[in-house]
């Protein structure tokens, strides 16, 4: 039989009366941690009160690259953000600099237009994915510069 040993008095956060939550949005974003402070600035931007976090090496590289299992992977964990805690926005993610992109970029390329062009074509991959599901939010593509953060638009 396990032992339990208390290690904190800090739980999971009681979010509804029934203990249920629904997220705000799902977002697939880098777990380089230098583009956390842009994270978290864009959540209070876009005023969502709760998200599910699915975090991964290279963000939407996941989905773009090509890898099946990973794309696949990424794929599930969005549509159980929809349906599981009804998921309102999808976020999909990547910054400069990103170590996943960084054999990827053809030499003499301008970085963020390769990032942003594989934001848009992971956009419209997750789209194309949810078309069967009751899914009718936005699929956003967030790019983390030097310079800033910016939304990339199709």
């Amino acid at each position: 039989m396990p032992r339990l040993t208390k290690i904190s008095d800090i739980g999971l956060e009681s979010l509804s009366a029934d203990g249920s939550y629904q997220a705000s949005a799902a977002i697939v974003w880098c777990m380089d941690r230098r583009a956390r402070r842009a994270r978290e600035n864009l959540l209070q931007m876009l005023n969502y009160k709760l998200e599910d976090l699915i975090q991964v090496a290279g963000g939407v590289q996941g989905i773009v690259g090509r890898k099946p299992h990973a794309r696949n992977y990424l794929l599930r964990q969005i549509e159980l953000a929809l349906l599981k805690h009804g998921a309102r926005e999808i976020v999909l993610m990547t910054h400069q600099d990103c170590a996943m992109f960084k054999d990827k970029i053809p030499i003499g390329r301008d970085e963020m237009k390769f990032l942003a062009r594989k934001l848009v074509q992971g956009m419209m991959l997750v789209a194309k994915h949810l078309e069967p599901l009751p899914f009718v939010g936005p699929v956003r593509g967030v790019l983390v510069g030097h310079a800033g953060t910016f939304e990339v638009a199709p």
